[in-house]
């Protein structure tokens, strides 16, 4: 049994809780500036360019079957902003003007409950990163990274003001739990 446990565990990834910058995206007064987000991250690399990323952010990789298995599970790529862009100019006006467009108290909660499950699929065109083997931020351009994410739907977008250490633990504990993402083998490439 704890074989089959152990099998179980290393056949699934489970999504968890990142901090991410979403700057270029929330208005001005936004609490989502900094934001934890529900997710497991994929990157759709070229062969040459897994040594760099590997380098940079841990000791290996698995491929896997993006159609096949990555498009089936649900998982999907993200879209990059870069900061004073018109696209990032374009997404602020929206937010911005909803919130005073929509006097319905009710209706404003669930337009920005969207925006935020549209956060959960925004990343920085750039920006500083901690490197995982050397643990110092480092300027990476995120653009040529091509990631992809996997995010559980019952899990919101979580003010970095408001989550706390022990909520993001019951929160990941939760996600591990009931979001797995298993593969196999054959979704191996």
């Amino acid at each position: 049994p704890k074989q089959d446990e152990l099998l179980r565990w290393l056949t699934n990834f489970h999504p968890r809780y990142s901090l991410e910058d979403l700057s270029n995206v929330t208005p001005g007064k936004s609490i989502y500036k900094n934001a934890y987000i529900p997710m497991v991250c994929f990157c759709d690399l070229l062969f040459s360019q897994i040594k760099d990323h590997v380098d940079f952010y841990g000791d290996y990789g698995i491929g896997l079957r993006k159609k096949e298995w990555g498009l089936k599970k649900g998982i999907s790529p993200i879209t990059y902003v870069p900061q004073k862009s018109l696209s990032a100019y374009h997404i602020q006006s929206i937010s911005a003007e909803i919130s005073s467009k929509l006097k319905n108290i009710t209706d404003r909660k669930a337009i920005r409950k969207q925006l935020q499950n549209f956060y959960k699929y925004v990343k920085p065109y750039d920006g500083l990163v901690k490197n995982r083997k050397n643990r110092k931020n480092e300027y990476r351009i995120f653009y040529e990274e091509r990631e992809w994410r996997f995010v559980p739907k019952n899990f919101p977008v979580l003010a970095i003001r408001r989550a706390k250490p022990e909520l993001l633990s019951r929160a990941n504990a939760k996600m591990e739990a009931d979001e797995r993402l298993n593969f196999s083998a054959k979704d191996i490439k």
